[in-house]
């Protein structure tokens, strides 16, 4: 499993995030959020599936950046991160 980093931009790298992906991707966020808290964009454009506490990992980044934007997400993912209240 990788996550990569570009400024704000995170990547996720992996078709499944589950429980050891969040784990990982929480560390990346926060590393993110301590350099600048003003906006964090996460692409998924390889996750298909994503469990409960990586959803929380996201919902976590979006009451703590003061925006948030996901991005290039799997259909069947888009319509789960828009009842989160996220921009997709």
């Amino acid at each position: 499993m990788e996550i990569s980093v570009n400024e704000n931009l995170v990547s996720v790298e992996t078709d499944f995030l589950d429980i050891y992906a969040a784990e990982l991707l929480a560390e990346t966020i926060c590393n993110v959020f301590e350099k600048n808290r003003e906006k964090l964009v996460l692409n998924m454009e390889r996750v298909e599936k994503v469990s409960t506490p990586a959803l929380q990992v996201i919902l976590s980044a979006a009451a703590s950046f003061d925006d948030i934007a996901v991005e290039n997400v799997q259909q069947e993912l888009a319509k789960d991160i828009a009842l989160m209240g996220l921009k997709i």
